[in-house]
C-alpha cells in the first residue's frame, strides 16, 4: 500500500452514539497518524440485506467515471444529517474528507479527487455500542469477483456469497491462550520464546498470531500497513485492556501502523516506548505475508483471510525478499525470522529454511542468525 495516498473508508453508525463513536475513533486515527478519511453514514438501523443493497450500488461507482448527475444511493441509506456541519469534517490541511449534505454518490467521487484519496468501495465499518458503553466496530466487505456474478434467473446480482463481517475477536482465543505451549502450539515450537523475548510481528493482521507469542511472556511489537486493519487492532487492544484477566496480556503487545520493511530501515526509531532513541532488534522476527488462494490446495480459507483477500493483494516476489532481508537483518544475535506458510507453499522469495515445522496444513520456516 502507498502510504502517500489516504484510503476513505465509511463508517456506519446510528445517531445516537454519532458522537461517541466519532470521538473515540477520530482520537485513535490522530495518535496513531493513520491515513483514514472517515466517510460517515449516520442511519436507524444495519442490517445484512442493507448492506448487499449498499455493497451492490457502490460496485457500480467506478473511481475514474463520475456518476451521473443527481444519481444517489438508495433511499434506505440517506445520510441523516441537516446540514454539512452535522457531518464529520476535518479541515484540509488534516487530510480530512468534509462530506457535505445528502447522500449523492458525486460527493465520494469528489473527496477522491480533492484529497487525492485510495478509495476503498467493498468495505465498510460498522460502529456500534455495547451494552456496556464500550465502541464495537466489525468490518464488512464483499468479494468484488463475487458481487458481478448474476442470478441467470432475473439477471440480478446473487444475494448469497457476498457479505461478510469480521473483527479481530481476541477473546474467543481465551481457552487457547491460556493453554498455549510448545506442546499444543506449532508456532511457539518454531519461535523458541521466553518471558524476556522482544518479537516483531511484521505482518499483524488480525493479531491473532501475535497474541500466541506474547502468551509466552514475550514482548510483541505488532505492525499492520493495512490503515484499516490497523485501526481495528488498536480498538480491540483497547476493548481488551478494560478486561481483568487480559491486561497482563495487554501490556506485552504494541500496535503500530507501517509497512514493516519501511519502518525497520528508520534509524533510529520509536514506536509504542519500544526501540525509542536506537535501532530496532529483536529476537524473533514473524512474518505471515499474504499469499494467493491456490496456495491451499483444498483446504478451507477462513472468512477473516477471505476479507484480507479483499483489502490486500499478495507480495510481490520483489517484496518478499525485501521482506526476508530486512527481517533478517534486524535480528539480535541468536534470533530468527519465522515465516508462516501452507503446508506445500513455496519458501518465501524463493529461500530454502534453515529448519521448518509443520502439521497437515501449515508450515513454519525459520531462518537463524547464525546462518545469516
Amino acid at each position: 500500500m502507498n502510504h502517500n495516498i489516504t484510503t476513505l473508508v465509511t463508517i456506519l453508525t446510528t445517531p445516537q452514539h454519532f458522537p461517541q463513536i466519532k470521538e473515540q475513533l477520530i482520537q485513535l486515527i490522530d495518535s496513531a497518524n493513520l491515513p483514514l478519511q472517515c466517510h460517515w453514514m449516520q442511519l436507524d438501523k444495519v442490517n445484512n440485506k442493507a448492506l448487499k443493497q449498499f455493497f451492490i450500488r457502490q460496485s457500480q461507482l467506478s473511481p475514474s467515471q463520475p456518476p451521473s448527475k443527481g444519481e444517489e444511493l438508495p433511499s434506505l441509506w440517506e445520510v441523516r444529517t441537516e446540514t454539512a456541519k452535522h457531518c464529520f469534517a476535518r479541515s484540509q490541511d488534516k487530510g480530512y474528507a468534509c462530506v457535505g449534505e445528502g447522500n449523492n454518490l458525486s460527493e465520494l467521487q469528489k473527496v477522491r479527487k480533492t484529497y487525492n484519496s485510495d478509495t476503498i468501495l467493498n468495505a465498510v465499518l460498522i460502529a456500534e455500542v455495547n451494552k456496556q458503553g464500550r465502541v464495537e466496530v466489525v468490518l464488512s466487505t464483499y468479494d468484488i469477483e463475487e458481487i458481478n456474478k448474476t442470478d441467470k434467473s432475473n439477471g440480478k446480482p446473487k444475494p448469497t456469497a457476498i457479505l461478510k463481517k469480521v473483527s479481530p475477536e481476541w477473546h474467543k482465543l481465551q481457552r487457547r491462550v491460556v493453554t498455549a505451549g510448545r506442546k499444543s502450539e506449532l508456532l511457539l515450537q518454531a519461535c523458541k520464546l521466553t518471558a524476556d523475548s522482544r518479537v516483531i510481528d511484521g505482518t499483524a493482521g488480525f493479531g491473532h498470531d501475535s497474541l500466541i507469542m506474547a502468551s509466552s511472556g514475550a514482548t510483541v511489537t505488532m505492525l499492520e500497513q493495512n490503515p484499516i486493519m490497523a485501526l481495528l487492532l488498536l480498538l480491540e487492544k483497547q476493548r481488551m485492556q478494560a478486561e481483568k484477566n487480559w491486561q497482563g496480556l495487554m501490556g506485552r503487545l504494541d500496535i503500530g501502523f507501517g509497512n514493516m520493511v519501511e519502518v525497520l530501515q528508520k534509524s533510529p526509531f520509536s514506536l509504542g516506548g519500544v526501540g525509542v532513541g536506537q535501532t530496532m532488534k529483536a529476537d524473533v522476527i514473524y512474518l505471515d505475508p499474504m499469499f494467493p488462494n491456490d496456495s491451499y490446495e483444498g483446504a478451507k480459507v477462513g472468512k477473516e483471510m477471505q476479507v484480507l483477500h479483499n483489502l490486500a493483494k499478495p507480495p510481490t516476489l520483489q517484496e518478499e525478499v525485501a521482506l526476508l532481508t530486512t527481517a533478517k537483518s534486524a535480528l539480535t544475535n541468536g534470533g530468527r525470522v519465522v515465516v508462516k506458510r501452507p503446508k506445500n507453499a513455496p519458501y518465501l522469495a524463493g529461500v530454502p529454511a534453515d529448519e521448518s515445522w509443520e502439521n497437515d496444513v501449515v508450515r513454519f520456516d525459520g531462518y537463524f542468525a547464525r546462518y545469516i
